[in-house]
């Protein structure tokens, strides 16, 4: 053989020679990093034939199971928290199905959970023109978790208590005029409110077209809700708004408090003396119990023809909170057929949250 020849056929053989080790050596390292993996659980490795990754099926099942008992014990902190900790160990597709619908659960059960009770009340009421408007506000905790709303956030909008504030006032000609605004007060501070216990807050609600005179009487509606940064509930949070059931405030001409006394005995006193002002502040100071008797002696005295009657009619309509127009026979027709049973106490509709209407019973 020529040994130019020879050489070359050498150096080729020691060359796939060299190569055949390494590939060899590569492949034995590639075994033990696999091997390891196992040892260790390392981030990838599949076990079983579910596909999950991370942890062996009886590691996810066992996990699975006690976050349907958290859930079931309503441990909600604790369930989102394991989820998300499940999560990390990358489970695979049907796994991570199951750990969706559980997270889905915790988090609807955590909107489910009862939080606060808002509510309005008048500082004072009546009030006389010329005053302005102040109520307390007041958050009672009805959960079993202590609840905080703190002030403001960074990235959102502070805390704030925003007001419905309607406006009706009845004068002595038979006529009622609406009007209303909304009121947006800030909190005064971050409220942390214990299981079963309140926070409050006095809001300044300002004049809104109290500072002038009335032939008659005004009444304003005062209904809200809180805004709040969030809701935070331990580790848990939620962002929706509060409802606060709503409130009046009554006002009238100054020095009508002698009117308060016995305001059923005023509305007789002030029909036969024709002073229309009188007869209508008197009608609002009724309380609940006097109001039957007292559309008794309106409807028994309306005429029709008289200036006095119109205050009348106006008085009808706020105690009734019907609309039968300035027809003294359609009130004399219609009381007599509804007057047993109208003032039910089933019937006396309180302020709700939203709708800012004057229902019978203020």
């Amino acid at each position: 053989m020529n040994p130019r020849v020879f050489l070359i056929l050498s150096l080729l053989a020691s060359s796939l020679a060299a190569v055949g080790c390494q590939s060899d050596k590569a492949a034995g390292d590639s075994a033990a990093a696999v091997n390891a993996g196992r040892l260790v659980l390392k981030r990838g490795e599949v076990f079983g034939g579910s596909g999950s990754v991370g942890a062996p099926d009886q590691w996810f099942d066992e996990q699975l199971r006690v976050v349907e008992k958290e859930i079931a014990a309503g441990e909600f902190e604790a369930a989102i928290r394991r989820v998300h900790s499940i999560r990390e160990r990358n489970p695979g597709p049907v796994v991570r199905s199951q750990l969706d619908q559980l997270l889905q659960r915790a988090n609807l059960a955590v909107l489910d959970l009862p939080t606060l009770r808002g509510e309005f009340e008048a500082v004072e009421d009546p009030i006389s023109f010329g005053s302005g408007l102040r109520v307390r506000v007041r958050f009672t905790n009805l959960g079993r978790r202590p609840v905080r709303v703190p002030i403001r956030l960074e990235g959102t909008s502070d805390s704030m208590i925003e007001i419905d504030l309607v406006r009706r006032e009845w004068n002595t000609h038979a006529q009622v005029v609406t009007s209303s605004r909304i009121v947006r007060l800030p909190l005064e501070h971050d409220w942390n409110i214990p299981v079963g216990g309140t926070a409050e807050q006095v809001l300044d609600l300002g004049i809104f077209g109290n500072d002038k005179g009335l032939n008659g009487f005004r009444v304003y509606a005062v209904r809200g809700r809180l805004r709040p940064a969030r809701l935070e509930m331990g580790a848990l949070r939620r962002w929706e708004s509060i409802p606060i059931r709503g409130t009046f405030v009554r006002s009238f001409r100054p020095n009508w408090e002698h009117l308060a006394d016995d305001p059923l005995k005023r509305v007789e006193q002030a029909i036969a003396k024709a002073a229309s002002t009188h007869l209508m502040t008197a009608a609002a100071l009724l309380a609940p119990d006097e109001r039957q008797a007292a559309v008794d002696v309106l409807v028994d005295q309306l005429r029709g023809d008289r200036r006095i009657d119109w205050a009348i009619f106006a008085s009808l309509e706020y105690v009734t909170r019907i609309e039968l127009g300035r027809d003294a026979n359609a009130w004399k027709a219609w009381w007599p057929r509804v007057r047993e049973t109208y003032f039910r106490e089933d019937r006396v509709v309180l302020p709700d949250s939203t709708a800012p209407t004057f229902e019978v019973g203020r």
